[in-house]
């Protein structure tokens, strides 16, 4: 259920992904309409401070990756 390797997502989208299945599978999954109905109560219940957080990580790591890159390119 959860999105396959989609050059339409981006590493926020798949860290939010993981974020909303560790709650979802916090108990049996039995039916698809079980399943919609966790991913939509997750999803409503989700704090615009963990979106914002993810973006800041990723924003950090992508700094930190570039800085990397650019020192190893100006030896």
């Amino acid at each position: 259920m959860w999105p396959p390797n989609s050059p339409d997502l981006n590493p926020v989208d798949y860290a939010i992904w993981s974020i909303i299945q560790q709650h979802v599978y916090q108990t049996r999954v039995h039916d698809i309409v079980e399943l919609q109905q966790g991913l939509i109560t997750v999803w409503c219940g989700l704090e615009q401070r963990a979106v914002d957080d993810t973006i800041d990580q990723k924003k950090k790591e992508r700094k930190k990756n570039l800085l990397t890159t650019t020192k190893q390119y100006a030896l």
